[in-house]
């Protein structure tokens, strides 16, 4: 069998992008800024909006762990069932501007948390930044995908009974329903309705000089990425558990003598 993916061989470039992404949250976090925000903490608790402020910087930094996870997680599925012919993956300065300006405004975050008028607008930004890159890079993943299938395909007409490379198949089908067919487009679209909802809220607390409308504010946004990133966890599940089948079935062909294909 030729299909044999090493994408991963071929993707150094975003690799150290996203090293650079995850190289400067934890740089800008540092152990200054968590000193310096719990004293905050200390001199005005229990103040009810310190309190919405202390958990949406707790649910911040899951979005952050959550992006890093993910990111790496998902390049390792790509690479584990993606064998495209004559493809390249995107490693130039766009990719890597695109990755690096996630991880600035994830870090930005953090500093905004203290104050939902700022955090509402920056969330609202890196809800647009991740729409323009989910998009450019489910473009490059269809690619991969076509690219990856036209291979399979040929070697099926080969081996018409090969279960490796139908095993395959229904894998490359897997990541193309949840990259492809999932509903992230709708998904980024209402946290932006969302995100840009609460900067209203926070617009009216700002001119009213109330903190009742920070308050709603803050929890709109708290809703917003707690069910947004269970959704997209509920999502990722399904898609592991699936694709955890085929790896097993496709270990237990590799690991028998038995011939799986007829010339």
């Amino acid at each position: 069998m030729n299909y044999k993916p090493n994408l991963k061989e071929k993707s150094e470039g975003l690799i150290v992008a996203r090293r650079w992404g995850i190289g400067i949250i934890t740089s800008l976090l540092g152990a200054g800024m968590l000193l310096s925000e719990i004293d905050r903490i200390k001199e005005s608790w229990p103040d009810i909006l310190v309190i919405c402020y202390v958990a949406l910087f707790a649910l911040t930094g899951v979005l952050v762990w959550l992006w890093v996870w993910a990111t790496r997680h998902e390049l390792i599925i790509l690479w584990r069932w993606l064998d495209p012919r004559r493809y390249k993956p995107p490693s130039d300065l766009r990719e890597t501007a695109m990755i690096l300006s996630l991880g600035v405004l994830l870090s930005v975050l953090f500093f905004a948390s203290r104050d939902v008028f700022f955090y509402s607008i920056f969330f609202s930004i890196y809800g647009v930044v991740s729409l323009l890159t989910n998009q450019y890079l489910n473009k490059e993943i269809l690619a991969a995908i076509e690219k990856s299938r036209q291979q399979l395909y040929d070697e099926l007409l080969l081996h018409q009974n090969d279960r490796r490379l139908l095993l395959y198949n229904s894998a490359i089908d897997e990541l193309e329903y949840y990259f492809l067919k999932r509903s992230h487009k709708l998904r980024h679209v209402i946290i932006l309705f969302f995100s840009s909802t609460a900067f209203v809220f926070a617009c009216i607390s700002s001119k009213s000089g109330s903190d009742n409308w920070s308050l709603v504010a803050y929890v709109l946004m708290f809703m917003t990425i707690l069910i947004s990133e269970l959704v997209i966890a509920m999502w990722r599940i399904q898609r592991d558990d699936r694709l955890r089948t085929i790896e097993a079935d496709v270990d237990d062909l590799e690991r028998t003598d038995v011939p799986t294909s007829t010339q």
